[in-house]
Order: structure tokens, then C-alpha cells, then sequence
């Protein structure tokens, strides 16, 4: 193995909590080197409700200005209220200050692409093995980089996690995320939630006639969206004459009991 460049900081992750503390490393260290990580092809559309909260907002506008949110934020549906749909009653509640809906793929696009452009190397590989050398080695495929610090930012399940965690026994019971882009003629400026026996399923505007549909449910009582709806009355009513955009997304919702462990190093003292 052959270590071909040096780093400041390494960054394994390249998805909302990577870039963003990519992009915060290059705030408070302009002149740093820093290396951020993501394999596959990216960005990449996933299973993911799309909200952005106020204060994910607040977090966006500390990194970046009016101008250059401007082509993300200028169309982003503003989600003023809160309904959760159980049995025949529903519940609703203000969000203030307002959340907005982003959908993920165009945010994932965007953060990365203002790393690139801030001189932060992204690379579409992963960090395979992290040996704490001080400086750290950080093994990519067959070649190797060094660090003065890492930050796992690669998600609960990535091979950097502690083992011993990473690899806990999933619970009995099977649970799948689904996804998918509907058209809808006039969407409420609300995050919608509805819940059933074995599972629940959130609703909000993307644009100004799209929802985004994003549901968790059991594999028992679901495994396509159609059949999710069909589960709680008012979603079969509202969902009846929605045309899906062509993508569909879905993936395994791993969960077991586990301790947050930790395995990449953050930054040192």
C-alpha cells in the first residue's frame, strides 16, 4: 500500500453531516487540506423525508449566502404546520419559525458540489480502514493517504463503526423504507403523518403540485407504496387520483439495540 498525499483532515461521509463539516473546516481553516469521501455514484436519491427544519436552515444560512442558497431555497416549499393523522382524528400544530422541503438529491448535489467549488478534494471512494499512526493512515482501495485528524461522518452502519456495535443482532421483525415523488394539485404547506398498525407514512410538498411520500413501515404489512396508502383511510382517499414520478426508492430500515459507539477519530484538542 502506498501513501501518495497528505491531509489536514480527512472526512469520511460525504452526505449532509459530511459536507457540512467539510465545509465548516474550510470556514475556520481556509488554507487546510481537506479530504472528503463518499463512494458510489453521488449524489444519489434516497429514502428521506425531505424536511428541513429551522434550524437545519439556520445552519445552511451560517454556511452560505443569500445568493448562493438562492437556486435551492427560491423554490422550496415553506411547511407551516404539522398534522398527524390517527384512526379517524387528526391533530395539527404551527411550525414556527417555518420549516422547508428540499428534496434530498438536489441538497446532496448542491453541498457537494460547494465543497468542490471551495477547494475541498472530494473523492467518490470510501475509507476502508483508519489505523491511528498520528499522523492517521487512511486506507482507499489499494492506496492510503495521511491525516493529522478523521471524522467518521460515513452513518451508523458504515465499516468504520465499532464492530462489536456495527454488527448487533438485528431485531425479529423486518422493516423497509419506500419512497417516491407523487403529483398532487393543490399540496398543503403541512408535513402530513400518517400512522397505522405497522408502520407510518409522512407527506409534504416538494414543488408547487409534487409530494414527497416517504414511508417506514413493517415488510409484514407492506412492500410498495400502493399498499402502504390502502393501510389508513384518509391516505387512500387523498392518494387516489396521484400519478407517481417514474423513480421509486426503497431500502432495509436496520434496527437493533445497540450503544453509539465510536471508531474515526474528530479533530484532536
Amino acid at each position: 500500500m502506498t501513501s501518495w498525499a497528505e491531509f489536514d483532515v480527512v472526512v469520511a461521509g460525504g452526505g449532509l453531516a459530511g459536507c457540512a463539516t467539510a465545509l465548516t473546516l474550510r470556514q475556520v481553516a481556509p488554507g487546510g487540506r481537506i479530504l472528503l469521501l463518499e463512494p458510489g455514484n453521488y449524489p444519489r436519491h434516497k429514502v428521506c423525508g425531505e424536511f428541513v427544519s429551522a434550524e437545519g436552515i439556520a445552519a445552511l444560512r451560517q454556511m452560505f449566502t443569500a445568493a448562493e442558497l438562492a437556486p435551492i431555497m427560491a423554490s422550496a416549499p415553506r411547511i407551516a404546520q404539522l398534522r398527524i393523522f390517527i384512526d379517524d382524528s387528526c391533530v395539527s400544530a404551527r411550525i414556527e419559525p417555518a420549516a422547508q422541503s428540499i428534496p434530498r438529491y438536489q441538497l446532496d448535489a448542491f453541498l457537494w458540489q460547494a465543497c468542490r467549488s471551495r477547494g475541498i478534494e472530494c473523492r467518490q471512494a470510501s475509507a476502508q480502514q483508519i489505523q491511528d499512526n498520528r499522523p492517521f493512515l487512511v486506507s482507499i482501495g489499494t492506496e492510503a493517504v495521511t491525516a493529522s485528524a478523521v471524522v467518521n461522518a460515513a452513518g451508523r452502519w458504515s465499516r468504520l463503526s465499532n464492530s462489536q456495535t456495527a454488527h448487533a443482532a438485528p431485531t425479529a421483525t423486518k422493516w423497509i423504507g419506500l419512497k417516491a415523488h407523487f403529483t398532487e394539485l393543490r399540496p398543503a404547506d403541512s408535513v402530513d403523518l400518517y400512522f397505522f398498525p405497522g408502520g407510518y407514512c409522512g407527506v409534504q410538498p416538494v414543488t408547487a403540485h409534487t409530494v414527497n411520500v416517504c414511508a417506514m413501515v413493517r415488510a409484514d404489512a407492506a412492500t410498495e407504496l400502493s399498499a402502504v396508502f390502502a393501510l389508513h383511510p384518509a391516505l387512500a382517499i387523498r392518494s387516489h387520483d396521484w400519478r407517481q414520478s417514474p423513480a421509486l426508492h426503497s431500502a432495509p430500515a436496520r434496527q437493533c439495540s445497540r450503544q453509539a459507539g465510536r471508531r474515526a477519530r474528530a479533530l484532536p484538542p
